[in-house]
């Protein structure tokens, strides 16, 4: 996958050219001004994609939160279970 930089001005000037683009590779704005990457701009696959792996990070994460805890599955699905059935 290979990224191209666009500065802001250029971005506003041909937006909908960087749209189409970017479903092919990412687009990286780069802010002239600050020397920075402000933003990027990729497809929506890019995107649901990005989003499935910061699900499953955090799914990770809570995972091992709990595995310190010493909590198994059925001990929190017995926990969960009983908390909705009181409501």
């Amino acid at each position: 996958m290979k990224e191209r930089m666009v500065s802001i001005a250029d971005g506003k000037q041909n937006f909908n050219k960087i749209l189409k683009e970017a479903e092919k590779n990412p687009i990286l704005v780069f802010n002239e001004k600050e020397k920075r990457v402000a933003g990027a701009i990729i497809s929506s696959k890019d995107f649901r994609e990005y989003n499935l792996l910061k699900s499953y990070f955090k799914a990770i994460k809570l995972s091992e939160e709990l595995s310190t805890l010493e909590i198994t599955a059925s001990k929190l699905s017995s926990i969960t279970r009983k908390e909705l059935e009181g409501r």
